[in-house]
This record gives structure tokens, sequence and C-alpha cells, in this order.
């Protein structure tokens, strides 16, 4: 059996052990953008924004690259139209991933500047310790983006959203709300891919 270009490179891209995916047109997938870490973190937490953002950007040719205040790193790239199926939009999300492995002391300065309770210490923690790392990203983003150039047969580079975008509109402190018992982490990188 062939794959088609985009089968190839999403078993590429899960073969390094980072999500990657297409976004569905009516939104019910934006959740694994971040592997439901928000939707599980704050109550009543809503990644609708997303979609307008991404609408928003006119480059069809760039890997945008975004950091989230949690220091995770996001890739979203724009798949040629014919190997969009009905129901998808045309827009790939890779990641959460993490540039190296965050320490413990880390991890709980995110969290304070985040305003997490420490109670929440060891579930953030699991969170980042399931969640996959790369030494570079701008390596990272060069091997998605060449691999992507060949499949698809368009010139791609790395460029970032514009400064004044903010991927996760609910994820000021103004719009949030801790769960008291989020259950963030999985136990097992089968249960981190399970869908």
């Amino acid at each position: 059996m062939e794959l088609n270009p985009l089968e190839l490179f999403t078993k590429i891209l899960d073969a390094t052990n980072i999500n990657a995916f297409i976004i569905k047109s009516d939104g019910s997938n934006l959740e694994m953008i971040d592997n439901r870490f928000r939707i599980k973190l704050y109550e009543n937490y809503s990644y609708g924004d997303i979609f307008s953002l991404l609408n928003s950007q006119v480059s069809k040719d760039a890997i945008f690259h975004h950091t989230d205040e949690f220091l995770l790193n996001y890739f979203f790239l724009c798949l040629p139209d014919t190997y969009i199926s009905e129901g998808n939009t045309l827009w790939m999300s890779v990641g959460p991933f993490s540039e190296g492995r965050q320490s413990p002391e880390d991890i709980y300065q995110i969290m304070m500047q985040n305003g997490i309770p420490e109670k929440l210490f060891r579930e953030i923690s699991s969170f980042y310790d399931a969640t996959p790392v790369v030494d570079s990203v701008v390596s990272y983003q060069h091997m998605v983006s060449a691999l992507a150039s060949g499949l698809f047969g368009r010139d791609y580079h790395p460029e970032y959203f514009p400064s004044d975008c903010v991927l996760f509109h609910n994820g000021s402190h103004a719009f949030r709300t801790v769960r008291d018992d989020p259950q963030i982490a999985r136990a097992s990188i089968a249960q981190r891919y399970a869908v």
C-alpha cells in the first residue's frame, strides 16, 4: 500500500513522538493542540480563538512557531488543499514539545508565573515529564520545514506569529479558574496518544 505525502508526513512526525494532526473544521479536536492540558487545568476553557488566529495568517508557505506561557512549543503549517478531506481545515498542529527537560525549579517558577497553586506541582510535573523534548527547537523546525517542502512541493519557511498574537486567549489570568483536581498526568505514552 502506497502512502500519499500527507500520510507519510504524519507517520514521520509520529515517529518523533510529537503529536501532529489536522485541525477539524468544526473545532472538535482543538483541545489536542496542547494534549488537553488547558481544558483539564482550567474550568470552562475554550480553544475557539485559535481558528481566527490561524485563518488570519496570509502566508501559506510558513511553519508558524509559538511558545506559550508554560514554555511549551507548537508549530502550525498550512497544508495544500489537495490533501484535505471533508471536515478538516488546511491547518496541521505539531506539538506540544519542550526544548530541554524542565527542572523541578523551572516547573515551580512557571507555575508561580501562571498562578497555578503549589498543590498541583505533582500533576504539572507529571505533564512535563510526559511532554516530548527536543534538543533544539530551531533544528526540529528546520527538519519539519524540509520534510514538508519535499513532500508537498512548497517552499516552507520558519516564521513566528506576530508578537501581539495570543494563541491561547483564555490563558490570561482574568479568564481562568484552576480546577481543584485537574488530573493532567497520563500514566503512559499509550494513554498520551489515545484519542
